[in-house]
């Protein structure tokens, strides 16, 4: 098999990023084009997107940052936290079953009779692909397989309304504001309401490089909303405070609302 070497690998990769990413997007539903696509990754969002295409691609854009970065900084090594750490980024706004970690209920996939590994078995099944991958010496090919094999025994939750996403909401792990002064979006969109989850303790250590409160109340909000933090600086106040006095009671209260 023929080797290009790592450093032109990486040159085809930043030359093909914005196709790539549109690519993969197409797969989740983004309606954007290829250049909408572009304007959004180099943070220019064309002003009749979705804002569901827009978290879509920047979330995605979050996760080729940080296995980039790790790959240039030497310090890749794929295994089931940097295989969390990847979904919890790409996955922020639609995962609802465990966000950055494996699913906590079995699925099924629409219109396949394969249902998924069952949740019991999903760290031995993971661990058995991952020492199966090491162990493989045949050069490419063991990529392709290890692709194959992650997509097939889906570790993750989705985003849409399955039972684990019914039951949040049941249990009040998501709470939705309804805003005073709904906003329009630079996408265009109106916003009438914002759904906030409750907080991890992931999502805190992803803040706590940030020094400024005000910066890091801001990403945490955009953690739990899904929302970027400059369409979270359009909201009202009042709506801001809403926002606030639903944050204190996550933190005050358990789930089923004690």
């Amino acid at each position: 098999m023929y080797k290009i070497g790592l450093n032109n690998a990486l040159f085809i990769l930043n030359y093909m990023f914005e196709e790539l990413i549109y690519d993969i997007s197409l797969t989740e539903g983004n309606q954007m084009t290829l250049l909408e696509t572009a304007h959004t990754l180099s943070g220019k969002v064309p002003k009749n997107a979705r804002i569901k295409d827009v978290i879509l691609v920047t979330n995605l854009k979050k996760g080729f940052d940080y296995i980039l970065n790790k790959i240039k900084e030497n310090n890749f090594y794929f295994d089931k936290d940097t295989f969390c750490t990847v979904n919890r980024l790409v996955a922020s706004n639609d995962n609802f079953d465990n966000l950055g970690g494996f699913r906590r209920y079995n699925i099924k996939i629409t219109g396949a009779k394969h249902t998924g590994i069952e949740v019991s078995n999903l760290d031995i099944s993971f661990f058995e692909t991952i020492n199966k991958y090491h162990d493989d010496k045949r050069e490419g090919i063991k990529i392709i397989d290890l692709f194959l094999n992650l997509c097939k025994n889906q570790y993750f939750g989705d985003g849409k309304m399955n039972e684990a996403k019914k039951l949040q909401g049941d249990l009040g792990v998501n709470a939705v504001v309804k805003l005073k002064y709904p906003v329009r979006l630079a996408t265009g969109q109106m916003l009438d309401q914002v759904t906030l989850r409750r907080l991890c303790v992931g999502d805190l250590r992803a803040v706590s490089h940030l020094t400024n409160e005000a910066e890091q109340e801001l990403a945490l909000f955009a953690r739990m909303t899904g929302m970027i933090p400059e369409d979270l600086d359009c909201l009202d106040l009042a709506d801001w405070k809403q926002m606030q006095e639903t944050f204190r009671r996550f933190t005050e209260t358990e789930p089923d609302g004690k």
